[in-house]
């Protein structure tokens, strides 16, 4: 999850760094929008992750060992 939200941040500066080239709007625009960006993509990496374990842990159970 760290490493996730870690590319984002370093894609959002490389972003930055060519929008900022375009117009002042356009780079108030982009540092407006990502917060949402980052928050949204926490919850999604957030509820991914857990979902994972959830079914990791059900397969996992329903197995029979055997010795």
């Amino acid at each position: 999850m760290v490493l996730s939200m870690m590319v984002t941040s370093l894609y959002n500066i490389v972003d930055s760094f060519f929008v900022a080239q375009i117009n002042e709007n356009a780079m108030t625009a982009l540092s407006l929008i990502f917060p949402i960006q980052n928050f949204i993509n926490a919850i999604t990496i957030g509820f991914s992750i857990g979902i994972n374990s959830t079914i990791s842990y059900f397969l996992g159970r329903s197995k029979k060992y055997s010795s």
